[in-house]
This record gives structure tokens, sequence and C-alpha cells, in this order.
């Protein structure tokens, strides 16, 4: 008979930044040309068909009948093994699927169930800080990448991760530190270089912030969030021409978070207007 599963504290949820676009009024308060890149969603979303990791350390560390401290003083209790090692890789590509979707809650407790019997199940490891940091759990984000970072420092989406984290938390000098290293490891990543654009825009260093993100565009086109980033700074620069196809595309993919979407059919109405 299967024994009750892991059991994890589950700590207060901090303000999500997850940022609605401001209303008019709002908008029009803030001089910063950058405004709108700033608050776009810097996010690592996994994506199809790219794996987390070249390979898994399948060593466990521990008796195995004690409490394991796994990403960074979570409590955990080994359960018996129920999962075989293909059974785990499926249970880590159904909760990248979550990720992707938003419902990063479920994909914790399925990875953190992995932990529970691997707890040094690197893809797990990587894919459980993503969802850690999606869902405004940034210390237990940190906990779980730095743990990961220790075993594997050579994955450009673990740098990502753990770079959207300290940028969320506005920890700029560690953000610059981690999403460049993840540049050097992969400079095809673009949503590398879009958080990079978004914490040049904060530092103030507008003009490059807006060539990351146009190479960053250059490089995926087709990146929701890139797209809408790109759209503004065209429309911010001057350049309506190039704004009102991106917004109008944006404003009908069912895929932009509301509040984005929302925002991209008001501008697309604008500038059919003539009000640039």
């Amino acid at each position: 008979m299967r024994t009750s599963r892991t059991s994890y504290p589950m700590p207060v949820k901090p303000a999500s930044i997850r940022c609605r676009f401001p209303s008019r009024t709002e908008a029009e308060s803030i001089s910063s040309p950058m405004r709108r890149i700033d608050i776009i969603l810097f996010q690592y979303t996994p994506r199809p068909g790219i794996r987390t990791i070249r390979g898994a350390d399948e060593g466990r560390t521990g008796n195995g009948d004690t409490g394991i401290s796994t990403a960074g003083n979570v409590d955990c209790r080994i359960v018996p093994s129920y999962l075989d090692p293909m059974e785990f890789q499926q249970v880590i590509r159904d909760s990248e699927t979550l990720i992707r979707t938003g419902e990063y809650d479920e994909a914790i407790r399925s990875l953190t169930e992995i932990l529970a019997e691997e707890p040094e199940n690197l893809p797990a490891l990587l894919t459980v800080g993503i969802a850690y940091t999606e869902s405004g759990r940034n210390e237990e984000a940190l906990r779980a990448l730095r743990y990961y970072l220790e075993r594997e420092k050579e994955n450009d989406l673990a740098w990502e991760a753990i770079g959207c984290t300290y940028l969320r938390m506005d920890r700029r000098a560690e953000a610059e530190v981690a999403l460049e290293t993840a540049r050097e490891l992969n400079p095809a990543n673009a949503a590398v270089l879009r958080n990079l654009s978004i914490l040049m825009g904060r530092l103030g260093r507008h003009g490059k912030a807006y060539n990351l993100l146009r190479e960053s565009y250059e490089l995926d086109s087709q990146d929701r969030l890139t797209m809408y980033a790109m759209a503004c700074a065209y429309r911010q620069s001057g350049k309506p021409e190039k704004a009102a196809p991106l917004f109008e595309s944006l404003r009908k993919n069912e895929h932009l978070p509301d509040d984005l979407r929302r925002d991209a059919a008001m501008q697309s109405i604008e500038l059919t207007l003539g009000w640039f």
C-alpha cells in the first residue's frame, strides 16, 4: 500500500509582479520611454523540443528513510519509489506543459514528489526552480536553482531562470551577471536578450535596451512577449507603420495574457485613428 505523499511547507506567496498594464492615467504619468517595455513579464517559458539538461544524475543522498533537504531547506520525507525513470521523464514533460499554461502549483506538486524520491534529479530540480520563479516564490526559486547550478554550470536555461528571479527581486547586479552568463552559453537564446533589454531599461541604458530587444525579435519574431515589447518600442520611437501590424496580430493572439491583449487592441485602434 502506498504511503502518504510528501508534505511541504507552503509559505505565504509574495505579491506577484506579473504586472498588469497601467491604466491610461497611470501610463501618462510615466515618462520613461521604456515604460511599456519595462513592465513586460520577464519569464522563462519552456520551449517545446528543448530538453532542460543533457542527462540526469540518478544518485541519491542519505539513507533512504530520513528527512532530506533537497532544493534548499525544503522539508521532504522519502516515500516508496513507485515511478521508474521513464515515468519521471514524462512527469517532468507534463510539468513543463503546466508551467506554459500557468498551472504552477500543480507543476510544483508533481516535481517535488520526484525530488522526494530523487533529490539529485537535475531536470526536475531545474524545472521546479522555474515553476517557483513563475509563481512568484522567489526565495524557493533561488534555493532550487542555486542547488542545481552547483551541480551543472553549463546550462543557459538555468542561468536565465535565476537571472529572471533576481530581476523579479530587483537585484540588478546579480541579474545582469546571470543573464550575461546565459547569453555567453547560448547567444541564440532570444528570451535572455529580451530580459537583458528589460534590465537595461531599468538601469537607464535605453539605447542598449532597444538594441537588445531588436536582436531578440530578430532571433524569434514569433515570441508573443517579445512581439509586444517590440511593438511598444516601435511606437515609442516614432515608427507607427512598424508597430501597427504587430499590435493587430497580438490582439488576435489568444495565448497573450489578457491585460496585454487588451492593451494591444487599444493601441491598434489608436494607431488606426492616427494617434501616434
